[in-house]
């Protein structure tokens, strides 16, 4: 939710750790200005090798974002901007527009967007959720509750499909994949992207 710098960095751009988000940081070329990051505190940690986290904050003060996985890169746009084919015609068909509706957290404000796990065959065995969007996840994880309802064959029958990660008492924590017959996301009225068989 919010954009910080880790205190080696911030020692290193000339920025001490007090409790405010009002530092700017440039881009290298200089051309882009990000707003409203916070310096860590020594006893901050973030994850090996991360010298800052871009926050949803910051990135909320430009008119679009774009992650364009295939180059890879983030551009960040300052006026209102809509993909165009290379033609100049109305945006291809394989793109999607899903609406995300920003939800109060501790930490400030996430994006979320309206996902449907379940039955691929009857849409009314769909478990349909709102679901906080993670560019830093590696996997999308969803809760045994969850799992159970939406009918999930817990298990893959390959033990490296499972994800350990950090629980919230800091303890490592094994995370069982799981198969679902489909993953719909985006609201039922409007335009969706499904996965069908997902891990």
């Amino acid at each position: 939710a919010i954009s910080i710098v880790s205190s080696a960095a911030g020692a290193k751009l000339g920025l001490a750790p007090d409790g405010k988000r009002d530092h700017t940081l440039n881009s290298r070329d200089g051309s882009v200005v990000l707003p409203g990051f916070g310096v860590a505190a020594p006893q901050q940690q973030l994850p090996p090798g991360v010298d800052g986290i871009l926050g949803i904050d910051c990135m909320r003060e430009f008119a679009a974002v774009e992650f364009d996985w295939e180059a890879p890169c983030l551009r960040l746009h300052s006026q209102p901007w809509e993909r165009e084919s290379a033609s100049g015609a109305e945006p291809s068909s394989a793109s999607i527009t899903m609406p995300l509706t920003m939800q109060r957290v501790s930490a400030g404000e996430l994006p979320f967007v309206t996902a449907a796990f379940g039955s691929r065959s009857d849409e009314t065995k769909r478990c349909q959720v709102e679901g906080l969007v993670d560019t830093g996840s590696p996997v999308t994880m969803v809760t045994p509750e969850l799992a159970k309802a939406a009918s999930m064959l817990i298990g893959t029958g390959n033990a490296n499909d499972d994800v350990m990660t950090t629980g919230v008492d800091g303890q490592p924590t094994r995370m069982q994949a799981s198969r679902c017959e489909v993953i719909a996301l985006g609201a039922p009225t409007g335009q969706r992207v499904a996965h069908v068989d997902a891990t």
